[in-house]
């Protein structure tokens, strides 16, 4: 006769509990008083195998008390507790994107419940980040060298919660490519400021171009008029 705590994950399947009376033909009737859990609230002899459930965010708790009658004797009844844990749910991360100006990235786990566990794969360790690790996903930085097109890693984290798994999450992380003079027109979005009274000329790059530059400015003549770096 089970007398224990029967503690269970939600959407698992509880295999049958079997009850044994020490007088051949004896006959069990059982209640349950949390029918929420996914239990009849009531039967006779074994309790058939079922699926617990839970979809809130707190332990649910059934009692189950079990009454033995033999030859028309009813004995004493016996209780036991079946506890199913709750369905832990990380809230979605949406797509990262990172420029070539984002020098670290971190990235944060959030669920409805407290002291949720966190694993999580990488499938694409060339973006900087490890293929694999347990928690947040703490500051990496970037691999920006990857040549002229961006580069995406698919992040997979699965949470638990009480020695229960969630369903897992998915979202990406998308690195773009550091823009160079070689791969970026950068001649139309060039401006030119004059500053007459230092006798000076503001150039002014686009944002995204980064690293060493060189550079002639010429007049309509093609006569080199200032030459820097």
């Amino acid at each position: 006769f089970p007398v224990t705590i029967f503690k269970v994950c939600n959407n698992t399947e509880v295999d049958e509990i079997k009850f044994y009376g020490a007088v051949e033909g004896t006959v069990f009737y059982w209640t349950n008083n949390n029918p929420e859990i996914g239990l009849e609230k009531s039967g006779v002899g074994n309790i058939p195998a079922f699926f617990a459930k839970n979809d809130g965010s707190a332990l649910q708790n059934a009692v189950i008390k079990v009454s033995p009658v033999s030859n028309g004797v009813i004995g004493d009844a016996k209780s036991f507790r079946l506890t199913v844990k709750p369905k832990v749910m990380l809230r979605q991360v949406e797509t990262i994107v990172v420029n070539s100006n984002d020098n670290k990235v971190n990235i944060e786990f959030s669920t409805e419940l407290d002291n949720v566990n966190f694993t999580w794969v990488n499938d694409n360790p060339a973006i900087g980040l490890s293929e694999s690790g347990v928690g947040n996903i703490g500051t990496f930085i970037p691999n920006h060298e990857i040549g002229d097109s961006a580069m995406v890693a698919t992040i997979t984290v699965i949470p638990e919660y009480l020695g229960c798994s969630g369903e897992p999450m998915q979202f990406e992380i998308r690195i773009d490519a550091k823009t160079s003079v070689e791969n970026h027109n950068i001649a139309s979005e060039l401006k030119i400021y004059p500053l007459p009274v230092k006798n000076q000329l503001f150039v002014e790059f686009p944002a995204d171009v980064v690293g060493k530059l060189s550079f002639d400015i010429l007049d309509m003549l093609g006569r080199g008029i200032v030459t820097g770096k």
